[in-house]
């Protein structure tokens, strides 16, 4: 609300555009009426602003999408199809229909992005294209095709691109529980509200290991406070067997555990898990 009312209004481009940043916090942290707000009041731009109008519709289909209208949202879109923001407007479809239930209208909307000629202007749209698509084979229980898609979606976020991850808020939390790989690499984004973010206490606690673990076997041992089998890890991990049982001797000597189940227990107590 400052930066809209700041001496910037001479400049009604920045003006529209300081709207658009604090409605879109908004509207990530829940507050859809007061995004709604915030952009009514915003200034109408005229020509030389497409890109900020395009960007000013993808809000508002966002909007009505959140509020339960896709079809509202759709409509506004289709204003808007060629405009500079299309892969953002794609992607803005897709979960409108996606909320209407039509999977395939939803994967023609974001097959251009994931898979079009090009490269989008940024990673954001992509990433939001591929967890798109994660939620489509999630929706159709296409499980392995859901894990592909998250983990190009992670590779490609490269840990500095996480508002797409908290935009799905707890949309794969079933399967980040069932692939603890997955979830160790999850954006903190996601599993935080924004006003609540915090850092792990791992993070801060003295390791007091004499021999740390390495990063793979760190990897297996998060498998370990699952139900999966040794056969089941090396799947996941697209290693063999042995070597899972090598990375697990490693780490019952590190933790100075006989047995699997005391490993887990240690490692809680020393907050690797």
């Amino acid at each position: 609300e400052a930066l809209v009312a700041a001496p910037v209004e001479s400049d009604l481009a920045l003006v529209a555009l300081a709207a658009q940043m604090h409605a879109r916090l908004l509207l990530e942290t829940g507050r859809i009426s007061a995004a709604r707000t915030v952009l009514e009041a915003a200034p109408r731009l005229g020509r030389g602003t497409a890109m900020l109008q395009s960007h000013r519709e993808v809000l508002f289909a966002a909007i009505e999408t959140s509020l339960g209208r896709p079809n509202r949202a759709l409509r506004l879109l289709d204003q808007n199809r060629a405009g500079p923001s299309e892969a953002e407007i794609a992607v803005a479809a897709a979960k409108a229909h996606i909320a209407l239930g039509d999977l395939r209208s939803a994967e023609d909307c974001v097959r251009a992005v994931v898979a079009g000629p090009g490269t989008p202007r940024s990673r954001g749209p992509l990433v939001d294209a591929l967890l798109c698509n994660a939620r489509i084979a999630q929706l159709r229980n296409e499980h392995d095709r859901a894990l592909e898609f998250l983990f190009r979606a992670i590779d490609i976020a490269g840990g500095d691109v996480m508002l797409p991850f908290a935009q799905v808020g707890d949309t794969f939390t079933s399967t980040l529980t069932r692939h603890p790989l997955v979830a160790a690499k999850w954006p903190i984004a996601a599993q935080h509200s924004w006003g609540d973010v915090t850092i792990d206490a791992a993070q801060n606690k003295p390791h007091t290991l004499h021999e740390p673990l390495t990063e793979r076997e760190q990897a297996v041992l998060r498998f370990l406070s699952t139900t999966m089998s040794t056969t089941e890890i090396a799947d996941e991990m697209f290693l063999s067997v042995n070597t899972i049982k090598t990375h697990l001797g490693s780490i019952y000597r590190k933790l100075a555990a006989g047995k699997r189940r005391d490993a887990v227990l240690r490692a809680r107590e020393l907050e690797l898990l």
